[in-house]
């Protein structure tokens, strides 16, 4: 303990010691530093002020500042946008040799770097008008079957819940934050977790959530080609070669070339923004290509087309006489949260509108698929309309895509995503394409709700 104290004052001795050489020796350099830094800073203001100068009479002469439009908002005031490009670019001449502080978007066009956000803002907190009074004449309509969980009568709750949105939306507005209130509006419950409906215990939700009909019992994959995938994944962890050769079956050799696409096209580190079309062909298309191709397919697989009775333009869809049995919608990544708010929205209200045009069509199956893939999310639900007024979308499967080398380990659940979602897809299209025009309206047809009058939502549809 002494030799303990000793060091500690011997070590004490020693810093002060050296502090009070470093002061002295500060005092001694520090008026010679102060004189050189003023001779410096003054030399270096006199190039700025001469920079400055030459620059002033540069524009003078070039007249670039009456170039400058200035849009005027609808009170007569500049906008926003405006009055931020000429504060940019009259900061003490501190524009780069370029041009104004811009950046690009997604399709190469400047823009202002906050005309993005600010513009993303303003849509967000956009209202969303809704007829409210056919809604309110919907609610007066008893419901002819109800579904029922237990003790729990989920019509009943439901019809509480949308009552209380209706009387939210009259005082309230809803935007497109509000998104399962307008899913709601719409007759659309989405069975998701957490529960989105405070009506519900969360007790209650897992008895009802248990009860759908859409959970996937077996893994898609056989034993074999996961062992597989497996292996590949070590490999590619340890630096070796991680390619898959074909098996002898048609699905092994499937799988295979499969992984051995995507993992050729695949970065070492992902990038955290790119176009919609670089990121479904380097990501997605890879996975989704050799399950949802081919000529034996009871649907025709659309990209990027319209379907019937919408201009609007679905990222894939399969489609039977024109009425798409799975509609998706794809964000890549670098998606903004209103992109995926609509994107969600939309997706539903498709579904929806495609079980009505099957029933009306055809009389059934009245299923729908829905695909929603926002960056390396993937999501599938699958809806129906098997209770008067309640259309429901059940989650089927939510996994994430590989989209670089540090993801691989994650490639088997993508594909078993995409393999599982098609086999379900490919027996609904077939339920429906054998059905004949000329059946006796099912009992289903009365379950039907329309859609509520809002221009937003028939923007998004149509």
């Amino acid at each position: 303990m002494l030799l303990e104290s000793l060091s500690w004052i011997v070590f004490s001795s020693s810093n002060a010691l050296c502090y009070d050489q470093l002061t002295s020796y500060g005092s001694q350099v520090r008026p010679n530093l102060v004189a050189r830094d003023k001779e410096n800073g003054d030399n270096a203001l006199g190039d700025i002020l001469t920079k400055q100068s030459s620059r002033k009479r540069q524009r003078d002469n070039s007249g670039e500042d009456r170039a400058t439009p200035v849009r005027e908002s609808n009170n007569g005031e500049p906008s926003e946008v405006a009055l931020g490009k000429r504060k940019l670019k009259n900061i003490e001449g501190d524009e780069d040799e370029g041009g104004d502080v811009e950046s690009d978007d997604q399709n190469g066009n400047d823009v202002p770097a906050s005309s993005n956000n600010d513009l993303e803002g303003l849509e967000d907190g956009e209202n969303i008008e809704i007829d409210l009074k056919s809604i309110a004449d919907e609610l007066q309509r008893v419901p002819k079957v109800e579904w029922k969980v237990g003790n729990v009568n989920v019509t009943e709750r439901f019809r509480r819940y949308q009552e209380e949105m209706l009387k939210k939306a009259k005082s309230e507005s809803l935007t497109y934050k509000n998104i399962y209130e307008v899913l709601a509006l719409s007759s659309i419950i989405v069975l998701c977790w957490p529960c989105p409906y405070p009506v519900f215990t969360n007790r209650e939700w897992l008895e009802i959530t248990k009860t759908n009909p859409y959970t996937v019992s077996e893994p898609p994959l056989p034993p074999e080609i996961s062992l597989q995938l497996c292996d590949a994944t070590r490999r590619h962890l340890t630096g070796e070669d991680a390619y898959l050769d074909g098996g002898k079956s048609g699905l092994s050799r499937t799988i295979a070339r499969l992984f051995n696409d995507l993992y050729d096209g695949l970065p070492v580190v992902a990038p955290l923004k790119m176009s919609e079309d670089e990121h479904c062909y380097m990501f997605l298309h890879p996975i989704t290509r050799p399950f949802f191709l081919g000529p034996q397919k009871e649907y025709n697989l659309l990209l990027n087309r319209a379907t019937a009775g919408s201009k609007r333009r679905p990222d894939f869809a399969c489609v039977v006489d024109n009425v798409p049995i799975l509609a998706s919608e794809i964000k890549p990544l670098g998606y903004t949260p209103l992109q995926q708010r609509k994107d969600n929205l939309k997706v539903q209200l498709q579904a929806r509108k495609s079980i009505n045009q099957q029933l009306l069509t055809k009389g059934g199956p009245g299923e729908a698929a829905l695909f929603i893939n926002m960056g390396a999310l993937m999501e599938s639900f699958f809806m129906d309309l098997k209770y008067d007024g309640l259309y429901r979308s059940w989650p089927f499967l939510t996994t994430r895509l590989v989209i670089d080398k540090t993801t691989i380990p994650l490639a088997e659940f993508a594909i078993s995503h995409a393999m599982a979602l098609e086999e379900r897809v490919g027996r609904i299209a077939e339920n429906y394409k054998y059905r004949s025009n000329n059946f006796t309206p099912p009992t289903q047809m009365i379950f039907m709700r329309e859609l509520p009058d809002s221009p937003q939502l028939k923007l998004l549809l149509q």
